[in-house]
């Protein structure tokens, strides 16, 4: 069974309270809902067309769009708006940005001031 299939009825119910077993298909029709919302929103932001993509915890990648501008609120009014110019990630702060290296391949963004 793949990890995102909602699994069907499984025979091993039937010797379960009523109540567990409406539970189960309420959570199945939950699950079927929310999967066909995560595919529609994928095949309307194709993410090969996209420059950004949103990854959720769905592995559905959302594509958003040519030119997205994605802002981080990190609270106190303090923001980070990120877009991609060429082929660099462009970031700017509410106020002064402070980066700090993490490794060779990750690096740490705060505003600062």
């Amino acid at each position: 069974m793949d990890l995102h299939e909602v699994p069907e009825r499984d025979e091993r119910e039937d010797r379960l309270p009523r109540w567990a077993r409406e539970q189960l298909e309420r959570c199945r029709r939950i699950a079927r809902v929310s999967q066909e919302s995560a595919r529609e929103a994928h095949l309307k932001t194709d993410p090969d067309e996209s420059v950004a993509t949103l990854n959720s915890y769905d592995d559905l990648p959302i594509g958003l769009g040519a030119d997205p501008r994605v802002t981080f609120r990190l609270g106190g009014g303090r923001s980070i708006t990120a877009y991609v110019a060429g082929d660099s990630v462009i970031l700017r702060g509410s106020a002064g940005l402070s980066i700090i290296p993490r490794v060779t391949n990750v690096v740490s963004v705060k505003v600062v001031g």
